[in-house]
Formats: C-alpha cells, structure tokens, sequence
C-alpha cells in the first residue's frame, strides 16, 4: 500500500476517534492534513464538511460537499448533507443563527440569547449557538445557566480557541483537552448533556445506510410533536367541556347544587378555544415575555397560555407553561399556578425550569395550608435536583416541620 494512502487512513482513523469524542477541532486539523495529501478523497472532503457545519460555517461546508459531489456523484454521502442544508427548515436554521450573531455583535444580548437556543432546540449538534447563548446569558445575569452553555460546548469541542478565550474570562481556567464535564452545577438548566451530544454527533457522521440527517430530523420532530399532543390531549382538550363561565358542562346541571359566589369573588377565567391559530408563536411568546417583564402579569398569562396551548414548537410551549405558571402566580390565581407547575414537572423534566417549577410549587402549598404536599414536593426538589440552588433554608425548613 502506498505510504502516502497509509498516512491518510491513520489521520482519517485518529478524525473519527475526535468525533466520537467530541473533538471537533482536533478532527478538522486531522482531516486538513489527509486534504494535502489526497486533495481528491471525497471521505476526507466531506468528513472537513461536516466539522465546519457543526462549527456554523455553513458555506464552507456546502462548498467541501459540492466539491466532493463534482469529484464522485454515485454513492456520495455529500449529496445527503446537502439536502439538509437546503432544506427549507434549515434555512430557518441559518436565519436563526445569523440573526444571534448579529444581536451579539450589537450587544443585543436577549435576542442573541433566545436565538441561539432556538437554533440549539432545532439542531443541538451545532457548537457555536451553545457559545452565542453561553456569553448573552452570563451578560444577562444568568451566569449560572450560561456557564452550562458553555461548558456544554466545551464538551464537545475541548481544543476550540474561541472557547478556550471565553473560558479564561469566564470560568477562569482553559477548557480541558481530555476530559468531560460534570453536570450537577452549571449544566442542569439549558446545557445539554455530552451523552446526548456525542450521540447526535456520531449519529450525523456515519448515517450511510437508512440514516440520513433528514430522517434523524425527522424523528426528533415527530416526538416532539408527539408530546405535544400528548400535552394537549391531556390538559387541554378536557377543557372543551368547560363552558365561558366556569362551570362543567354535563348531563346532570349541579348548578342549582353549587353556592352561588359574590361577583368580587369570582375569580377570572381566560377562555382559549381550542382551534385558535398562532400565524406567528414566537413573536407571540416575545410580546408576552415583554408584558411579564413589564410587570402586566394578567395579559402575560393570557399570551403564554395561548402559546402552551396552540403551539407548534416544543421550545414556546415549554417556556410558555412555565411562564404562565409563574405569571398566574403573581396574580394569585394559585389554581391555574399549581395546573402549570405540574404540566412543566409532568412534561419537561429535563427542562431548564424543573427545579424552579418544584419549588414554586412547594412553597405554593405551604402558603396555601396543605404541608403535606408542600413537603413531599420539596423532598422531590432536594431529591432529584440536590444542587440546585433552590434548595435552601427554608426549603430544609418546611421538610423538617413535624
């Protein structure tokens, strides 16, 4: 065999051990090596591919492809990635992803913050969204949730200089180059864990047969949209047989049965039929985070239960539920706060606000008199989320009442 063919396989070889171990920069210096020797191998071309678009540089990566498609069009897995590239949901991809470049650039830290994670939610391979989100949030405040971010993309791209600039300012040490990272501190809230990562990784790279990154997309779409409906057909649509004034539609009427309420008393009850239609959900959840943040919590939770009910992207349903339990919150309707909560806990426990929903909720309880629920939901919070920073003295407190 050919020397130069040997060197090539064994950088090809020590290439794909990075990306099995999340090593993406230490690939791409591999695979350029094999590229000088072999300017034509179409597996080196789109092997490099791969890496720059799993680093955001899409046109570099669509120009390697269409390369190696030029050098060998039968049988190439160059012609897989790039339906990927050009498909219409991933132009929105690339939309969402210049978009927080360019708020991160104008210091517009929100923005970049909430675009980054939606490219994230959408294609949690990609490295530089993790990096977008990371820093925004940390500028935000958040430095907790935005150390995950950037630990995550650490993860899986140790060798990365730009990360290894941020980890300097921000963590205070350079990124490791042989080891993962524990999650139990900073990734919990918004970080993706490593496992999943690599497996996303590797899962892209060598989908030849039955496996392209389509149908990969494909499945991750269809189990979200599954627990959505799931969602919707178990908190939602049970509330078709509740009429505009609060009362349960049946056979039998139990008006005549029920007290009749002062009018002072009656609490209000946000109607949602449920065919209404979101044109846009995003602009949707944006104009009811900005109500919340302004403080009007009653229009907040209006906007944020529409989303969580008609939405069709898991991210806006999710944040939605959330926020509108803590928007119901805030006004005291501690009936529609507890039904939000436990939807959150019940559907999204790797979210970014189990531990959050968990101990609203036990101090919900605890201010509404049932201490048995109030501890039993504060137990839950020490026991599956025991370094969260919600579990503090008067959480240990109510847990350790007789």
């Amino acid at each position: 065999m050919d020397k130069n063919v040997k060197i090539e396989r064994l950088c090809q070889s020590k290439a794909l051990n990075h990306i099995r171990n999340s090593n993406v920069t230490g690939a791409l210096e591999e695979l350029k090596a094999c590229l000088a020797m072999n300017p034509q191998s179409i597996e080196t071309l789109n092997m490099i591919g791969f890496c720059y678009y799993l680093l955001c540089d899409f046109d570099s990566a669509r120009e390697l492809w269409i390369e190696s498609k030029g050098i060998e069009n039968k049988d190439n897995q160059a012609q897989a990635y790039l339906e990927m590239v050009e498909t219409v949901e991933f132009a929105a991809t690339i939309e969402n992803f210049e978009s927080a470049v360019k708020y991160f650039e104008q210091c517009d830290y929100k923005n970049a913050a909430f675009r980054a994670m939606s490219v994230i939610d959408k294609n949690p391979e990609l490295i530089r969204p993790y990096i977008l989100a990371g820093i925004s949030l940390i500028k935000l405040g958040d430095g907790e949730t935005g150390i995950g971010y950037l630990q995550t993309a650490i993860s899986k791209d140790p060798e990365n200089e730009e990360l290894k600039r941020y980890s300097r300012l921000y963590l205070k040490t350079d990124a490791p180059t042989g080891q993962g990272f524990k999650y139990s501190r900073y990734g919990k809230k918004g970080a993706v864990t490593a496992v999943s990562l690599c497996i996303a990784v590797i899962a892209i790279a060598f989908t030849m047969v039955n496996g392209s990154i389509k149908d990969i997309q494909k499945n991750d779409e269809t189990a979200a949209v599954s627990k959505l409906e799931k969602i919707k057909q178990e908190h939602f649509e049970e509330e078709e047989n509740t009429s505009k004034d609060g009362h349960i539609k049946n056979t039998e009427s139990v008006e005549d049965d029920m007290p009749q309420q002062d009018e002072a008393e009656k609490k209000p009850v946000i109607n949602m039929p449920e065919s209404v239609m979101i044109e846009d959900e995003q602009e949707l959840y944006m104009d009811s985070a900005e109500k919340f943040k302004a403080g009007n919590y009653a229009k907040a939770a209006a906007g944020f239960e529409k989303v969580a009910r008609s939405g069709k992207e898991e991210r806006f349903v999710s944040e939605s539920i959330f926020f509108a339990a803590q928007s119901y919150e805030r006004i005291k309707n501690f009936d529609k706060a507890i039904e939000y909560y436990n939807m959150y806990i019940e559907f999204f426990k790797e979210g970014h606000y189990s531990d959050d929903s968990l101990y609203s909720l036990g101090l919900i309880y605890y201010a509404l008199g049932d201490k048995e629920k109030s501890q039993s939901t504060l137990k839950r919070l020490s026991r599956e989320y025991p370094d969260s920073i919600f579990i503090n003295s008067k959480v240990e407190g109510i847990i350790l009442q007789e």
